[in-house]
């Protein structure tokens, strides 16, 4: 299995300047779609530790792809509080 970094952003092909955003979040979290095939998901709540970075900038990528595959989701964040 190829890791996907969150910090990369591939190039269609080699030498070109444009990028397809869509075929970029397909590579890095099209594994989802598995999971959600297997498991007959409805919709997904994505949630995190408030101010947790290496998350929270996965958050829009991550929304945008499965809005792109017609998955509802909704983003929660919480802190590290007992009411939490």
């Amino acid at each position: 299995m190829d890791l996907q970094c969150p910090r990369t952003f591939k190039e269609d092909d080699i030498g070109k300047t444009k990028k397809n955003y869509i075929a970029d979040l397909g590579a890095r979290f099209g594994y989802i779609r598995n999971y959600v095939k297997g498991w007959n998901v409805n919709g997904v709540i994505l949630q995190s530790v408030k101010y947790c970075d290496v998350h929270g900038y996965e958050v829009p990528g991550l929304e945008d792809y499965l809005d792109s595959i017609g998955l509802p989701n909704t983003y929660l964040e919480h802190d590290y509080s007992e009411g939490s």
